[in-house]
């Protein structure tokens, strides 16, 4: 069972990392998302 162990902790450790890379992903996606909305708001305003 020892031998199973670490295995298994390191394909955790894999789906983790999956996942924080994951969630950083859809941060960047909201980030750039607002950045382009702040932008059009600006045109907006140019415009106007």
């Amino acid at each position: 069972t020892s031998s199973k162990h670490p295995i298994k902790s390191e394909r955790q450790q894999a789906h983790h990392l999956r996942m924080e890379n994951k969630s950083l992903l859809l941060k960047l996606k909201s980030i750039s998302i607002k950045i382009l909305y702040n932008k059009h708001f600006l045109y907006t305003l140019l415009l106007i």
